[in-house]
């Protein structure tokens, strides 16, 4: 490749190639790829492909792109390489080298200060890497992780240093142009001892006189210098002679981007295109992307050919054996052989064109076009009918002529046979009819029933006819009508073909090159018949109709919709030729055999390709599992992979870099140890996903397929998931030795039954008697003389100042009071509504002896049925009375107290208590003050009993007590009591 991108002019001698271009396809749209301009792509050794783009360095691995930048230096890289460490290296137009680490760009050595272009580096003796300069023709050494430790290994001697290698040597040139000294150019050739400061070279080999840009190439042994001046020039070095093998006089300008060696020929690449050069003779042969700047070339695994553009981004060519010829503006429409193997076709605008192998050429035949309408070759006479046989194109004297004869038809034929003598058959919208250009009457041989005659014309069967064929031996002609496939011959009646007890639906008919008595048919029911005097001897299924046939020995070719399909008869062998392996889709208007060589026609032209390419290219594309996950965690890699009896859930990634089958191609993959059944995946989802898999040992197997069943080979990952504890062996002795010391247990504990009962019914009258004691004490709580003592002082204050009438509610209230406690010491729980009239008389006595400064309130939830609902007795009081006593006692101002009961489930009550008291800290602080020291007996009772009811209850009482704050500062207390419900 030329030393550095940034293109050369020259003008490229008279450029004939015959129109002949590679098939290709736009990775970018296939893909959905972004990048435009590309400077080189390269493939590593595990497949994934690697884009020098004008945005940066991307990768793609078959399903996903990734982008690499180096954030202080320019985004635009070129000359990809790989290390033996598995690293990627690229350059940038800057003077800077990079390499990727752990997904990280780094810049191994910075040339801008050299003020020079990195034309080329080498990588084969690290941790020392070279870098050449064409301009300064030098070859400088550095080491890696200390660039500033660098060394001239070579300087040339005026004229430039180039380099050119491929995988298995190095190879430099040394040039002298001498412009204006009397010596001639010459070129030493040096290998790569060049690198340890040996030089192995060749003597100087004198050059033809050299101008322009040069350049250095190696391609299947050979090595070439080439220049870009006004012509392009390349020269083959062998020995000590240089011979110009190619030469391009200026006819077009052409600017260079580079010549490069892949697939063992010498492509150019220009801003008009890709031209290849035959590998022996030196001369343009095939070209590609012609209008397009093409910047670099690469051979992929498969054998695609990887172009990138500086505009148009990347063009895969899946066969270079692929090419096609364009010579209409418009669609071909359809098309005629003749006995020269040449082929009239005529396109949507209505021109006809002539082609003869190598069909790189096309001509129009007529000065004007004509109506589209279906054409016939009669070889015979030399003539090609159209449309009605009113016109045809006469051969010998290369005419248009108006036919006279009586044959001359009032419709247009669909398709049309000869007879010989100027005798035709033909097909047609309203029936099937013979017709003839002479007074022989042909037909008469052939029982066709003749039904009317009209207009020189005589109708064979009055219904709408499509397709028909004759054979070699003309003694049977098959016609296909709407309701079905007739077959007319000389000693038999008319009859119908019947292929699986069913009228035949025919789709083409085509004589066999064989069998001269046989004709292959391919049924609208997508079947492929051979039938010989209208029996079916020969039947294969097709993945679709066909409507299109070609026949070349035991090999039938078949035009599907998007690609062609080849079936051996004899081994019944289908194979397809679709866009994977280079097959231009277009609508296939033609399908011929010429010297091996499959001719398809339509689109704009003729598409060329081998009729014996190789279509198991699949079988080669190798799978890769990247990873896998359990639970849904990524986990690091695929050797001894051992998981845990929880962790399987497992999934894998995996991915097949293969362009040629990005539409067909579809993963299968299995668990081995579970059956021989294959899960197919599309290949746009990559991922096979194992939920709760069982204990044991198992072997993942993935594989890459085609449509009609060609698989890749089998890639595989083993794993084990360890069983729960529970059905390992340890586990198993540990339940037979406690089964067996239960057993030995048994007698004794047996024995033993009346005493453990007798004591279980001495512990429950205890615990009932602590029940009644709890009972007892959680009344005397309630019952509190402290606060029977305020109550009543309370009344007598109300006497003294003569309020007797709120002395008497107040008095009434708390005999009501006592009453509710009364009734209620003999039962273990309450109902809801009772509990919420105690607390309201109990905190309406209170509000009175806080004179109406208590803000409280009962909140209970709706949906709670009060009456149905019961709790345990005298629950919430005590803490009520806390919440009073020790909270809001010392408090000045608004006494503020809530109770809110609601639904915490379906099974519980949830119950807060909550006030904007002192706090527990402050209210300590005030009793431990006090001479006499009040001791909170409802607490510890009911906390007590809470205990004692939880030991007899399924359902556990929780009681929290929070203090609560604002800004640091206590401002209140929570009680929070969730409730089972009984």
């Amino acid at each position: 490749m030329f030393s550095r991108l940034p293109v050369f002019l020259f003008l490229l001698a008279g450029l004939q190639i015959h129109g002949q271009q590679m098939n290709s396809y736009s990775f970018n749209q296939q893909f959905n790829f972004s990048g435009s301009t590309i400077y080189d792509i390269k493939e590593s050794d595990d497949h994934i492909m690697w884009f020098a783009t004008g945005d940066g360095l991307v990768s793609f691995d078959g399903v996903n792109f990734k982008t690499y930048l180096n954030p202080d230096y320019g985004i635009a890289y070129y000359k990809i390489k790989f290390d033996s460490q598995g690293r990627v290296w690229c350059a940038n137009f800057g003077g800077q080298l990079f390499y990727l680490e752990n997904d990280s760009m780094h810049l191994a050595l910075n040339w801008s200060k050299k003020g020079d272009f990195i034309n080329d580096y080498f990588l084969h003796q690290l941790p020392f890497v070279y870098v050449m300069s064409v301009q300064r023709a030098e070859l400088v050494r550095f080491e890696l992780g200390n660039p500033g430790a660098q060394s001239q290994v070579y300087k040339g001697e005026g004229g430039g240093l180039y380099a050119t290698h491929n995988k298995f040597e190095i190879k430099f040139a040394s040039i002298k142009k001498a412009f204006y000294s009397p010596q001639k150019p010459s070129v030493k050739i040096y290998d790569s001892s060049l690198f340890s400061g040996k030089e192995k070279l060749s003597d100087a080999i004198i050059l033809p006189e050299i101008k322009g840009k040069t350049g250095v190439l190696l391609n299947a042994g050979n090595t070439y210098v080439y220049e870009a001046d006004k012509n392009f020039t390349l020269i083959k070095l062998a020995d000590n002679s240089a011979d110009t093998v190619f030469r391009m006089e200026k006819t077009t300008n052409y600017d260079l981007n580079g010549v490069v060696a892949c697939d063992n020929q010498i492509w150019v690449l220009t801003r008009q295109g890709a031209i290849v050069l035959d590998t022996l003779s030196h001369q343009p042969v095939k070209k590609a992307l012609t209008g397009v700047s093409v910047s670099s070339a690469h051979l992929d695994f498969e054998g695609n050919i990887w172009l990138g553009t500086l505009n148009r981004g990347i063009y895969i060519v899946p066969n270079t054996d692929f090419v096609h010829t364009d010579f209409s503006n418009g669609y071909i429409s359809q098309s005629q052989m003749d006995e020269n193997r040449g082929l009239y076709i005529q396109d949507d605008q209505g021109d006809i064109w002539y082609t003869r192998r190598p069909y790189n050429t096309a001509h129009k035949i007529l000065k004007e076009p004509i109506p589209p309408a279906p054409m016939h070759y009669d070889a015979l006479i030399k003539r090609l009918y159209l449309g009605q046989h009113q016109f045809y194109y006469d051969l010998n004297s290369k005419m248009l002529k108006q036919n006279s004869e009586r044959g001359i038809t009032s419709t247009l034929f669909k398709e049309t046979a000869s007879l010989g003598k100027g005798n035709f058959v033909s097909t047609s919208y309203a029936y099937s009819f013979f017709h003839s250009d002479n007074r022989d009457v042909f037909w008469k041989n052939f029982n066709l029933e003749i039904v009317d005659k009209f207009g020189g014309i005589s109708i064979i069967r009055p219904y709408r006819s499509h397709h028909l064929g004759i054979t070699l031996d003309e003694k049977s002609i098959y016609i296909d009508y709407v309701d079905g496939l007739i077959v007319y011959s000389e000693d038999e009646p008319p009859q119908w073909v019947y292929f699986k007890g069913k009228e035949v639906q025919a789709a083409q008919i085509l004589p066999d090159l064989n069998e001269t008595n046989a004709v292959w048919v391919t049924t609208k029911t997508r079947f492929l018949l051979k039938i010989i005097e209208g029996k079916v001897v020969f039947s294969h299924p097709l993945p679709e109709v066909m409507y299109r046939l070609a026949i070349d020995g035991v090999r039938v070719f078949l035009a599907g919709k998007e690609g062609v399909y080849r079936l051996n008869v004899e081994n019944e062998k289908l194979d397809y030729i679709g866009e994977a392996l280079g097959f231009n889709p277009v609508q296939i208007r033609g399908l011929f055999i010429e010297n091996d060589t499959l001719l398809i026609v339509g689109g704009h032209g003729v598409q060329k390709i081998p009729a014996d390419v190789d279509t198991e290219f699949i079988d080669s594309t190798p799978v890769y599992i990247t990873g896998y996950a359990s639970n849904g965690e990524n986990l690091n890699g695929l050797d001894d992979i051992v998981l845990a009896a929880h962790q399987n859930n497992i999934s894998f990634n995996f991915r097949a870099l293969s362009p040629r089958s990005r539409k067909t191609m579809f993963y299968e993959y299995r668990l081995a140890s579970l059956g021989d059944e294959w899960t197919q995946l599309s290949g746009k989802l990559p991922e096979a996903r194992f939920p709760n898999l069982g204990p044991g040992n198992y072997v993942f197997q993935v594989r890459a397929c085609m449509s009609l069943g060609k698989c890749s080979e089998v890639e595989e990952v083993s794993f084990m998931i360890m069983p729960p504890f529970y059905q390992r062996w340890w586990f198993y002795v540990l339940v037979f030795a406690l089964a067996s010391s239960t057993v030995g247990f048994f007698v004794w504990w047996r024995f033993r039954m009346e005493a453990r009962e007798n004591q279980r019914k001495s512990e429950q009258a205890a615990f009932q008697k602590e029940m009644y004691k709890s009972k007892i004490a959680a009344l005397r709580s309630q019952m509190n003389p402290h606060f029977m003592f305020n109550a009543l002082n309370t009344i007598q204050e109300f006497i003294i100042t003569n309020q007797e009438d709120i002395a008497s509610e107040y008095l009434a209230d708390f005999a009501d009071l006592m009453r509710m406690y009364l009734n209620q010491s003999n039962q273990d729980e309450v109902r809801l509504r009772d509990e919420e009239t105690l607390l309201q008389l109990y905190l309406r006595l209170e509000n009175m002896r806080f004179n109406d400064t208590l803000d409280y309130a009962i909140e209970i939830d709706s949906e709670i049925n009060k009456d149905s609902v019961k709790i345990p007795m005298m629950l919430l009081q005590p803490h009520v009375e806390n919440s009073i006593k020790h909270g809001l006692l010392h408090l000045d101002g608004v006494k503020v107290l809530r109770v809110r009961i609601f639904k915490f489930n379906d099974e519980s009550l949830h119950c807060i208590i909550e006030d904007n008291g002192i706090g527990r800290e402050a209210s300590e602080k005030i009793n431990s003050a006090k001479t006499f020291k009040h001791k909170s007996f409802s607490t510890g009772a009911n906390q007590n009993r809470i205990q004692l009811i939880n030991q007899i209850r399924n359902k556990k009482i929780e009681v929290t007590i929070t203090d609560l704050h604002q800004n640091g500062l206590a401002c209140g207390t929570r009680v929070a009591i969730i409730l089972p419900i009984n």
